[in-house]
């Protein structure tokens, strides 16, 4: 069994002349971060890996979790393809993890997160607003078929629901 944790990072700042990349949470970004990370620890879904994209508001809401999570900062991978890729730039990140990790959570961006939570719940996830977290069960023992292996929505949240 595998677990998947889709977050859509936390709220950004909206500053004109600032880099999209570089853009930072805002401190309700970063109170969103912290309230989801410790709903998710209650109900027993503490990452292994978190697996983010580059840009600094998703590594700021993976920073922000792992801290509430107690994870290593090795704990925390980037990847590029998280950044602009689509649904099958996610689901070639989620098919090519190591298989030692049984639970991960994938910090990321609107509009493909937002699809994939969607695509994977057969339209039970529809909004997916900043710092929403779905959770999914996967029966498979292989990340590679984790596409097409039968998922379970077991969480969905935001902030302040």
């Amino acid at each position: 069994m595998k677990t998947i944790l889709l977050i859509r990072h936390a709220e950004a700042v909206s500053v004109s002349g600032l880099p999209d990349r570089d853009r930072p949470l805002t401190g309700e970004g970063r109170s969103q971060a912290a309230e989801i990370a410790s709903l998710a620890g209650r109900r027993g879904l503490v990452p292994e890996l978190i697996v983010v994209s580059p840009a600094k508001r998703a590594q700021q809401t993976a920073l922000q979790m792992a801290t509430v999570w107690r994870l290593h900062q090795t704990s925390t991978w980037k990847d590029n393809l998280l950044y602009d890729g689509n649904i099958e730039a996610y689901i070639e990140v989620l098919e090519s993890l190591p298989e030692s990790y049984s639970i991960v959570a994938v910090i990321a961006h609107n509009p493909a997160i937002g699809q994939l939570a969607a695509q994977f719940s057969a339209g039970a996830v529809q909004a997916f607003p900043p710092c929403g977290v779905a959770a999914f069960l996967v029966q498979t023992e292989t990340w590679a078929d984790c596409s097409t292996a039968f998922r379970q929505l077991i969480m969905f949240a935001v902030p302040g629901a």
